[in-house]
């Protein structure tokens, strides 16, 4: 068994548990970060942005354009209402806002794997 210098003992055991804590901290940090976003109390970072469209008045796309055959004058107008029917049916900001979360958890993710590799690396200089 090799015998420790006491300063030099004291410094391993100091600096593990300060690497304890610290990890123990980024834990704590992303969790409590992630639980502010998804109790709404505050907001996820904006990673995806959504292209805001402005809306064409119907007055100004007419669905009878000259010139088209009833089909496609048909297949026209269906493709207008299926757009309007998804635009009721999702959000415009639905998947930014998805995609968003779904970053943000992956980033809480990681931060909670490495402050458990910081917390055990302190731990192997405490003992």
């Amino acid at each position: 068994m090799k015998v420790v210098p006491r300063a030099k003992r004291t410094m391993k055991t100091f600096t593990g548990w300060l690497l304890l804590f610290a990890g123990v901290l980024i834990i704590f940090w992303g969790l409590f970060s992630a639980y502010k976003i998804f109790t709404a109390k505050s907001l996820a970072p904006q990673i995806f942005k959504a292209k805001i469209e402005t809306e064409v008045k119907a007055s100004q796309t007419p669905s009878k354009k000259k010139g088209l055959s009833p089909e496609e004058q048909l297949q026209t107008l269906l493709q207008e209402q299926l757009s309007k029917q998804l635009k009721k049916l999702l959000p415009q900001d639905f998947l930014p806002t998805l995609f968003n979360l779904i970053s943000w958890s992956i980033f809480v993710g990681l931060l909670i794997i490495g402050g458990y590799r910081i917390s055990l690396l302190g731990i192997r200089l405490i003992r």
